[in-house]
């Protein structure tokens, strides 16, 4: 039986120099169940703010809506649920964007 699994990033700044607005995030992995959440924080210094779990869309999307200049992101799976590779995650330009902008 597949175990659990709870895998997250490295903290890291997408938008090198700025804040960055996140609101969605995909996994790259062979699984739709389980939940994923992301952090941010404004300093590497200081603790992060961990947002509430989401699961997953039928795009295949984490929605999240976070704004900050270092983030990590976070994918849990249930024990129990078929699943062999979680590879990292994706997002692109319609996910994350530069905020802070008038």
């Amino acid at each position: 039986t597949p175990l659990a699994a709870t895998v997250q990033t490295a903290a890291f700044q997408p938008v090198p120099g700025r804040r960055a607005f996140v609101n969605g995030w995909r996994p790259v992995d062979d699984n739709s169940a389980g939940t994923g959440r992301v952090s941010i924080t404004e300093r590497p210094q200081t603790a992060e703010t961990w947002q509430a779990s989401s699961t997953m869309n039928s795009q295949g999307v984490f929605p999240a809506r976070a704004s900050g200049r270092y983030l990590r992101f976070e994918r849990t799976i249930p024990a129990g649920t078929d699943w062999s590779e979680l590879q990292g995650i994706d997002f692109d330009a319609d996910h994350i964007v530069q905020d802070g902008n008038r």
